[in-house]
């Protein structure tokens, strides 16, 4: 009787195992206190990710998961929580990366792919990363104003001739 008395706390105090899975798809396992605080978790995962907790939102079955103990959102050991970046902080932190993602994309490309670009033979592709994501860009030169050069062309041909 006395032995199961001590199993009693001590079962409680069992770390609760969270599959946290991102929305690039990468899992992380986690064990936390059966007590936890969503800010706890947030802060666990934050100095795991090496991003700011601001910048991090959790969800479990559809409900984001504010403030309070993970135990009042149903979240129990073999819980599975979504973990999406927030939006508007993400942006606000990440305002000049955009900018260097796109100039070090510009950089890395070679002379042919420029010149094969420039020349119409093919398009251009850039990757881009924007925070965990890569992006990719496809620059296509449009031939809009190529029939008026085409009928310049065509016109210097014709006065040539005619002054010959």
């Amino acid at each position: 009787p006395g032995g199961a008395c001590e199993l009693g706390p001590a079962a409680e105090a069992a770390p609760m195992s969270l599959a946290i899975h991102s929305t690039t798809g990468t899992r992380y396992d986690l064990a936390v206190p059966p007590d936890e605080t969503v800010e706890g978790l947030r802060k666990r995962l934050s100095q795991r990710l090496k991003v700011p907790k601001e910048r991090l939102a959790l969800l479990h079955k559809d409900t984001r998961l504010s403030s309070g103990k993970l135990q009042e959102f149903g979240v129990g050991d073999g819980s599975k929580l979504t973990l999406v970046p927030t939006v508007e902080a993400g942006l606000m932190s990440q305002a000049s990366r955009p900018e260097q993602s796109v100039m070090q994309a510009l950089e890395s490309l070679t002379e042919t792919q420029v010149s094969d670009f420039l020349s119409g033979r093919s398009p251009l592709t850039l990757a881009l990363r924007v925070g965990d994501h890569m992006m990719f860009v496809q620059l296509q030169l449009a031939a809009q104003h190529a029939p008026l050069q085409h009928r310049h062309v065509l016109a210097a041909a014709a006065a040539a001739a005619a002054a010959a």
